[in-house]
């Protein structure tokens, strides 16, 4: 009976020995794993911080782009008031040359008439002095 004894705690023994390297093996392997895990999650970290940056770079980005659009709209808003303003000025001036060209007409044809008549007044001095 004791060696019945003996041998069953002898087994229990072995049983336990063997769940023991078994857990030993299992918390080696979680160990491992473990070390595994938190390389990953620095590695995730240090991404994490990379695209962190690179965000507030495309934030930093964007932010010059909406300064630039509105730039771009005011100097576009200016460009349309520049642009109004030329189309009177010019209808004003084709206004103004309109209404000239009768009046440049009218003295151009006076202009000729003094001319003609300062030549005849010209050629009959010089006839004049001639006789």
């Amino acid at each position: 009976r004791i060696e019945a004894a003996e041998a069953k705690t002898a087994a229990t023994c072995e049983e336990l020995r063997v769940q023991l390297e078994a857990g030993e093996a299992t918390e080696a392997a979680l160990r491992r794993r473990s070390a595994e895990l938190q390389a990953e999650v620095e590695e995730l970290r240090g991404r994490c911080g990379r695209l962190e940056g690179e965000r507030a770079e495309g934030f930093a980005v964007l932010e010059d782009v909406r300064r630039e659009l509105f730039a771009s709209h005011a100097e576009c808003d200016e460009a349309r008031g520049e642009c109004h303003r030329l189309a009177v000025e010019l209808a004003e001036a084709r206004d103004r040359w309109q209404h000239g060209q009768p009046q440049l007409a009218e003295g151009r044809r006076r202009l000729r008439c003094a001319e003609e008549a300062l030549a005849r007044a010209q050629g009959e001095a010089a006839e004049e002095r001639c006789a």
